[in-house]
């Protein structure tokens, strides 16, 4: 899903969305005053009926999604207060029916996210809330848990319909937040992997290339004897490695041709380091530069091979195997974070959900 973090500045965010029926404007009016509440959790300032409600830890900033925008908008566009939330997608909605009595209708986007806010303030408040009828606007809000949120409104015949749909969705009669202090580092966040704090609130954290994971392992066999081996596959046949590699650099075509002598499109391993030793499964479609014991240069080409029969294009090796994962993890990561510039000098969306790759 695409995301976009809040404004933090007096210049809207380019929240990126394609529904056309809103604006970041509006975008800003619901996830800074949804934000705005969620502070209060970790910061011991949730009113209840005779004070306030014990602080909360583990509370995330919410980001907006564009696609969760979209599924609001579909249910505002019905025109029916009594529209349900999309099955199987683990969000959870909050919808509010506002008549028209003004033109300018940008304050009611505010008006009613404090709405649904402020059922839980005649609340007991000597304990943490949870999710029931009376409190599901209010905990759908302010679920600790919840990462994203996407809000849209439609005037309907003089009706102001708004909904917001909020992941993760809270469960009925679930506990809105954890008890405890609000973060004051990133080791107080520890709902998601890689999280950090911000003002007293979590942000939920993105994949780490560099983050071990483990691969699945083989299948276990008993043997007749009813001892249990494991199932490895066949090494491939290899002659030793060149000493250990850094990789430094990936590049195409022409531009590393012209800075590497003797190397072609067509050619597997030039002439250049032939007289190194490598595996004999030595893949089809990359070549090895090596420069010195720790440096190398890593080149991608569409030409076929002339030393590699067709029928052996299956080859590889555990340690170019990792190396494409590692590439491609840390790419990934990039996108993840919304480092990545685009053709007009912005950065792109953060993206949610960006699992780290395994081999």
């Amino acid at each position: 899903m695409h995301s976009r973090q809040e404004s933090t500045g007096s210049d809207l965010s380019d929240y990126q969305c394609w529904n056309f029926k809103s604006d970041n404007t509006i975008r800003e009016k619901y996830l800074n005053n949804i934000n705005k509440h969620r502070l209060e959790i970790p910061s011991g300032n949730l009113q209840g009926k005779s004070g306030n409600f014990p602080k909360g830890k583990n509370v995330y900033k919410l980001f907006w999604d564009c696609l969760l925008e979209n599924e609001a908008q579909k249910v505002v566009d019905k025109c029916d207060e009594n529209a349900k939330a999309p099955e199987g997608k683990d969000v959870a909605m909050v919808l509010k029916k506002q008549p028209l009595t003004t033109c300018n209708t940008n304050p009611l986007f505010k008006q009613a996210v404090d709405d649904w806010w402020k059922v839980v303030n005649g609340e007991d408040n000597t304990k943490i809330p949870t999710n029931t009828a009376a409190l599901k606007s209010f905990a759908t809000l302010a679920y600790g848990t919840a990462t994203r949120v996407g809000c849209a409104q439609k005037n309907c015949n003089g009706d102001l319909y708004m909904a917001c749909m909020v992941y993760k969705g809270i469960a009925d009669g679930e506990q809105v937040y954890q008890e405890g202090s609000g973060c004051g580092a990133a080791k107080d966040c520890e709902t998601y992997q890689g999280s950090k704090c911000n003002n007293n609130m979590c942000i939920a954290g993105y994949i780490d290339p560099s983050a071990t994971t483990a691969a699945p392992q083989p299948p276990e066999t008993t043997t007749p004897t009813g001892t249990t081996t494991e199932t490895k596959p066949a090494e491939p046949t290899t002659t030793p490695l060149f000493p250990v590699f850094l990789l430094v650099d990936i590049e195409y075509g022409e531009e590393l041709s012209k800075k590497i002598p003797h190397c072609d499109d067509n050619s597997i391993v030039s002439d250049a380091v032939a007289s190194h030793a490598f595996p004999t499964t030595f893949p089809r479609f990359i070549t090895y530069f090596p420069f010195s014991s720790l440096s190398l240069k890593l080149r991608l080409f569409s030409g076929e091979s002339k030393d590699c029969p067709a029928d052996q294009a299956h080859m590889s090796s555990d340690t170019i195997r990792k190396l494409f994962v590692d590439l491609q993890n840390g790419r990934r990561s990039e996108i993840a974070k919304g480092t990545v510039m685009m053709g007009n000098d912005v950065k792109c969306r953060t993206a949610v959900h960006m699992w780290k790759l395994v081999s």
